[in-house]
């Protein structure tokens, strides 16, 4: 595999994952070290250093480092999304705790993308409402 393609497959393996993922490669030499022989993919779904998971995966051959690698991108995604949901939620209990309700202009100000808002915006109102059942508030996502 050339560097341009191991460059390829590694954005491609970000890609899905957003502007603050990073992936990297390493491979190491050495005469008395029995794992010499292996390459190291590894991703960082929310950039290098975040506290959070990242999928390390360690093989001999490229493509089934790549192959394995790609294979755990789906739960990252999951991960991900149940992460969102629940920061969404939170921050909508505490908006609408602060001003009476929660508005589509609200999240975005808290720093929420507008896909973020659209994809995971229902399920954390729902989630906002089992969280705290007793609050009075209204929780909208309607379009201002």
């Amino acid at each position: 595999m050339t560097p341009h393609e191991i460059h390829s497959r590694l954005q491609a393996l970000i890609a899905p994952l957003g502007k603050q993922a990073r992936a990297c490669i390493y491979m190491g030499v050495a005469n008395d070290w029995p794992r010499s022989k292996e390459i190291d993919v590894t991703v960082y779904p929310n950039g290098d250093g975040a506290k959070d998971p990242c999928v390390s995966v360690k093989r001999t051959n490229w493509d089934e480092a790549f192959a394995e690698a790609e294979a755990q991108i789906p739960a990252v995604l999951t991960q991900q999304a149940q992460k969102t949901i629940r920061r969404l939620a939170l921050a909508m209990i505490e908006i609408a705790a602060d001003h009476g309700c929660c508005e589509r202009q609200d999240l975005l100000d808290r720093g929420f993308s507008q896909t973020e808002i659209d994809t995971h915006g229902p399920k954390a109102t729902a989630e906002a409402a089992r969280l705290a059942p007793r609050a009075a508030v209204a929780l909208s996502l309607e379009e201002a």
